[in-house]
């Protein structure tokens, strides 16, 4: 049976629900029984409700059952066809081709725009996540401690090393350095309760 859902009990009030991880059917079982029949009924199961984390899960899958057949200690457990390729072409939907990005015609017309805007925190944070190539919170969570004028750099914060530091481009520091400094916060915003921008991309849509 399906573990159902529970709620988070990290903080008081939380209701927030989370699901059991999307291999969990799967890596409960001997690994003998992960067969290919098993798993395209999970593919079929998952891919309907959350296609992007199927797709991952599948290659994560797929990697551990052929690590798991190098072994030989579980070598004659594991199903060499329980996760052919072919089965996620069948069962998980197509992906679709992305058609939000700037093309390099546009960006005179892009820049042009923006610099129209009339708040400069907006204005300025939109051409330093377009220049820096950074992710939108990563930008957003920017701290003046992180902006090196002197030596132009840059700290950015990100999930996966933890931080970086990348060139503060001439540009991007004369953006920066036209900034109120209100709070810590170099994109700030008086009126968030965090005392920076949260969703900047408002002004972005047409």
């Amino acid at each position: 049976m399906r573990p159902s859902a529970r709620t988070k009990g990290r903080h008081p009030g939380d209701s927030d629900k989370t699901l059991p991880g999307i291999l969990r059917p799967l890596l409960t079982l001997p690994l003998e029984q992960i067969d290919a029949d098993r798993v395209r009924v999970w593919l079929q199961d998952e891919a309907a409700k959350r296609p992007t984390h199927t797709r991952l899960a599948f290659s994560l899958l797929r990697a551990f059952l052929n690590w798991c057949s190098d072994r030989p200690e579980y070598r004659d457990q594991v199903r060499p066809d329980a996760c052919i390729t072919r089965m996620a072409r069948d069962e998980l939907p197509k992906k679709s081709a992305k058609d939000d990005c700037l093309q390099r015609e546009q960006l005179p017309a892009w820049f042009a725009a923006v610099r129209q805007i009339q708040n400069p925190v907006i204005a300025a944070y939109l051409q330093t996540a377009l220049l820096t190539g950074a992710r939108r919170e990563e930008v957003a969570g920017l701290q003046w401690e992180d902006v090196d004028f002197q030596w132009k750099a840059m700290t950015i914060k990100d999930k996966v090393e933890g931080e970086r530091t990348i060139p503060l481009m001439p540009y991007v520091a004369t953006l920066l350095a036209a900034l109120p400094r209100r709070n810590e916060w170099v994109f700030s915003s008086p009126t968030a309760a965090s005392g920076r921008l949260q969703e900047p991309r408002i002004m972005h849509r047409p």
